[in-house]
């Protein structure tokens, strides 16, 4: 099931575009797996799944939930299926899930704040792609769909709060962003990243966090455009990120990540950034000089694996 799972999860990253299709082949896949796709000990990403699915469907004050642009492309009909896995009563909200998240991002890295032994953590780990397409650690073979039960307790467990386990939650994260309004999402999702992010000790998790805002900020732009007061929000944040905890970092994942998160907010290149090759809009001056900046005082190397990495 993990990789049905995992398919499930990049169809409905990369199908907004065409909602019809994208409904229509997770139903499909629901079907032919049975009840094993949706089973009662669901992990993360089967709640994931259903819970967007559900979301999409809905044809209450859910709506207002989605972007503008979801509302204005979901299809008028949905897939009908004579025993449906997804036409249930979940007693887990949308935003009650998605805290719960939260909450597990928080814990991650409040445990990772208060390790004493963080070296021996990070030296029994071994390299492995997560979703995002960074490289990250883990301490065991995962799967974007790493078991961990739902239940009252679930706090108390301790195997997978790794660096695996801590990527696997953004990127459950960052699904739900592709498809939830800008609004909603920055105030119930961005502002409390950004918290948990200006206490962050770890620098893995930080580069987590910076991806993830970088993600959700190509949503909002794609969906409300550079002005809107969430996106500038979120740019205005970043960029005070940049001057203190990003400033005083030697990690350049850490760097890299932050760099991407304030480009994704802004409409000109980061070539033409550094080149000084563009005009950036009075509004947008003093991320375009943050980057610059940055860059000038980067060695000739890191200088060109930042030319490569944002190429």
């Amino acid at each position: 099931m993990d990789i049905v799972l995992e398919v499930s999860y990049k169809v409905l990253l990369m199908g907004k575009s065409n909602l019809s299709w994208t409904l229509l082949a997770i139903h499909i896949i629901g079907s032919m797996c049975g009840d094993k796709f949706l089973s009662k000990s669901s992990n993360f990403l089967m709640t994931t799944i259903r819970l967007v699915v559900l979301l999409l469907e809905a044809k209450n004050n859910s709506l207002c939930l989605l972007s503008s642009y979801v509302q204005s492309n979901r299809p008028a009909v949905f897939p009908t299926c004579a025993h449906c896995l997804f036409d249930v009563v979940d007693s887990v909200s949308v935003d009650g899930f998605i805290s719960f998240l939260l909450d597990e991002l928080h814990l991650c890295s409040q445990q990772w704040n208060s390790c004493s032994n963080t070296n021996k953590i990070i030296a029994r780990c071994s390299p492995h792609l997560g979703s995002s397409g960074l490289e990250v650690n883990c301490g065991e073979p995962c799967y974007i769909s790493k078991q961990v039960k739902l239940s009252e307790d679930g706090h108390n467990h301790t195997a997978g709060r790794d660096l695996c386990y801590f990527a696997e939650i953004t990127s459950l994260l960052e699904l739900f962003g592709n498809y939830m309004s800008c609004e909603w999402t920055y105030n119930n999702v961005v502002v409390r990243l950004l918290k948990i992010l200006e206490s962050c000790t770890c620098e893995e998790y930080s580069a987590a966090l910076l991806i993830l805002l970088s993600q959700l900020g190509r949503f909002f732009v794609d969906d409300v455009g550079y002005e809107q007061r969430a996106v500038s929000d979120l740019r205005n944040h970043l960029s005070v990120l940049m001057r203190t905890k990003v400033s005083n970092s030697r990690n350049m994942p850490v760097q890299l990540s932050a760099i991407g998160a304030l480009l994704s907010l802004l409409p000109l290149a980061f070539d033409k950034i550094v080149a000084h090759s563009g005009q950036l809009p009075d509004l947008y001056v003093l991320q375009g000089r943050q980057i610059s900046e940055w860059f000038c005082q980067l060695s000739k190397e890191h200088q060109s694996i930042a030319c490569s990495f944002f190429s």
